[in-house]
């Protein structure tokens, strides 16, 4: 039997200085992939702050980790942001800041992971520096929402999940040491007292269009504010 021939994945991929496996993509998009699989891992990271903030801000923790697992996250959502009110004053902004930026990223985390790559499979696509995303409605299966990302545009997005996982962390702790006034007691002699974080900026929400956009350069992704 004959060897196969190398397809043409290989083969540019070989010309453009990258491995060898052989993907359904066009070569140029491995980063925007590696991106959205980071993205992935991020927000696993993230909504596990969440989960954690979540029963911490509860008086019965088995309660609480009962219901977070019964729940979707829009309504883990709703539920956080009204036990939020009852919060000490000093950390109740924080921990709103942080269901805020948990919604925008769990947002983008949806819409990015439930997409196609629709301009990746062209043997030549237009401008291979920008990876279009098609999502499709859930209510009209025949129609598709675009958005055209660059690899900076996914790597902000891994970054804004990334830099409030850290901050989240940093909730919990500070909230965690407040039931035993102010400090956790690690044992062995090892004790945290741990302050409060400052907010980082609310992550990017990412807009889907109705046509496909332009892929001569990629939009800039939209405040969820705006």
């Amino acid at each position: 039997m004959s060897e196969k021939e190398p397809s043409n994945s290989r083969i540019i991929a070989a010309l453009l200085g990258g491995d060898d496996w052989e993907w359904r993509h066009f070569p140029s998009y491995q980063k925007h992939m590696q991106a959205l699989g980071v993205i992935a891992a991020n927000y696993n990271d993230l909504e596990g702050q969440f989960y954690r903030l979540f029963y911490i801000t509860s008086d019965k923790f088995e309660v609480a980790k009962l219901i977070f697992s019964k729940l979707n996250n829009a309504e883990r959502i709703e539920v956080a942001l009204k036990v939020s009110e009852n919060e000490p004053s000093q950390f109740r902004p924080l921990l709103q800041h942080f269901i805020a930026g948990f919604s925008v990223s769990n947002q983008n985390r949806n819409d990015l992971m439930h997409s196609k790559a629709h301009n990746a499979w062209s043997f030549k696509p237009e401008n291979p520096s920008v990876l279009t995303l098609a999502k499709q409605l859930k209510k009209k299966p025949d129609e598709n929402h675009f958005v055209s990302l660059s690899v900076d545009d996914l790597r902000g997005v891994a970054d804004d999940m990334s830099k409030f996982s850290n901050f989240g962390w940093d909730l919990f702790l500070w909230r965690l040491a407040f039931i035993t006034g102010g400090t956790i007691d690690w044992g062995d002699g090892k004790k945290t007292t741990p302050t409060l974080p400052e907010k980082p900026p609310e992550p990017r929400r990412l807009i889907l269009e109705p046509q496909e956009a332009p892929t001569t350069e990629s939009p800039q992704p939209q405040s969820s504010g705006e």
